[in-house]
């Protein structure tokens, strides 16, 4: 125990040296010096250390300043005109809505096109010319799971930013009944720079709580996200309802009143001990609990009808309820920021990224960008 002890202090302690004396980093061959967590606070390296590796953050530690005012942040179209006790309730509980964006009707035929183009191998990530590497081996799924690990990779890039690439999904992210809204929470200017499908099918588990600012989970090292003040609010996240989505069939949640400050994670259980045919370990098995108590009258189930969608801070603690049905749920997200806000270092624009979370690796790039879908930019940070 005591030797455990030490090795983590020791290696800790080296890791904190490396990434804090810039210099010594030129020394290190390639291979030692992609695996610092160049990004790491020292908050961030304390909680490791005194925790004796219990406790981490999987994002940047940060504060949510509250506005001075909660007035509309720009004059939009009346009829998505927020309240200021609206702003204030965002503020204070970290989401808002549900809104409708477009009828259910409507929404069900979005639907079934973006099934059929999910079909297809993405253009902005396509694994066939060898756009990322995915880690696990294993294609048989495991009797107890809904999915393969190499599937879920596969899914998770293949559901990716295909906004880029699908100009129906693009235009549902530029209606006024979201853009509006968002304007009046971060600003005029508004850029999206991330979409992801989330269906859950029959049967399948929930989505453990979880936060995130700057996107650091993708790699654990370094985040995606850089805003010109971390405290700021700077980014929101539309998820938009393309069928009903109901506490039977896998709703999201949202812990309201976390979205002011971003806590560690407690890992009680590492992945689980049983691998698969490769010897891969099995995505979704650690055991992981936020930092900080959870009362069950703060978890706010988010039920809606096909064609709504709400706007929320991914600092809010959020996740999803099981599937209990023999329909699958579907629906989509969009993250937002403001045009002052730098994504992806240039690193990983250059060499590729990684999303660990569902073991891919060497993502190129060179085929994303972000989407001014109001406003201008006037800073041309992104491509």
């Amino acid at each position: 125990m005591l030797r455990n002890k030490f090795l983590l202090t020791l290696t800790i302690a080296i890791s904190w040296m490396l990434v804090k004396i810039k210099f010594l980093q030129r020394l290190l061959p390639r291979k030692i010096l992609n695996k610092l967590p160049l990004g790491w606070t020292d908050e961030m390296y304390s909680t490791v250390l005194k925790s004796r590796g219990k406790k981490v953050y999987v994002d940047i530690p940060c504060q949510l300043q509250q506005p001075t005012s909660y007035q509309p942040k720009t004059a939009v179209d009346p009829a998505y005109q927020l309240t200021e006790a609206e702003i204030q309730f965002f503020y204070q509980n970290g989401y808002i809505g549900p809104f409708t964006i477009v009828a259910p009707e409507v929404a069900e035929g979005i639907k079934s096109h973006l099934v059929e183009m999910l079909e297809t191998e993405s253009t902005i990530y396509p694994y066939s010319q060898n756009a990322y590497v995915i880690e696990a081996k294993d294609r048989a799924t495991s009797v107890d799971r809904i999915r393969s690990n190499y599937d879920t990779s596969y899914l998770a890039m293949n559901y990716r930013d295909r906004h880029l690439d699908d100009s129906q999904l693009l235009d549902l992210f530029k209606h006024p009944a979201l853009t509006e809204r968002c304007a009046q929470l971060l600003g005029p200017d508004l850029m999206l720079w991330r979409t992801q499908f989330f269906p859950k099918a029959p049967s399948e588990e929930g989505t453990p709580l979880h936060q995130a600012s700057t996107y650091l989970l993708d790699n654990l090292k370094e985040p995606v996200v850089y805003p010109p003040n971390l405290n700021e609010l700077f980014q929101l996240t539309c998820w938009i309802a393309l069928t009903d989505a109901t506490k039977e069939n896998g709703c999201m949640v949202v812990v309201k009143g976390t979205n002011k400050q971003i806590a560690p994670l407690k890992i009680s259980k590492p992945y689980d001990t049983q691998k698969s045919d490769d010897g891969s370990k099995r995505f979704g098995t650690a055991k992981i609990d936020v930092d900080i108590e959870v009362n069950s009258e703060d978890v706010m189930p988010i039920e809606m009808k096909a064609g709504q969608f709400f706007i929320f801070s991914e600092r809010s603690l959020h996740g999803s309820l099981a599937n209990q049905t023999t329909e699958w749920r579907w629906a989509v997200n969009g993250r937002i920021v403001r045009p002052d806000t730098r994504l992806y270092t240039e690193k990983m624009l250059k060499e590729g990224h990684m999303y660990k979370v569902v073991g891919v690796k060497d993502i190129c790039l060179d085929r994303w960008k972000t989407v001014l879908i109001r406003g201008e930019d006037r800073f041309g940070y992104n491509q």
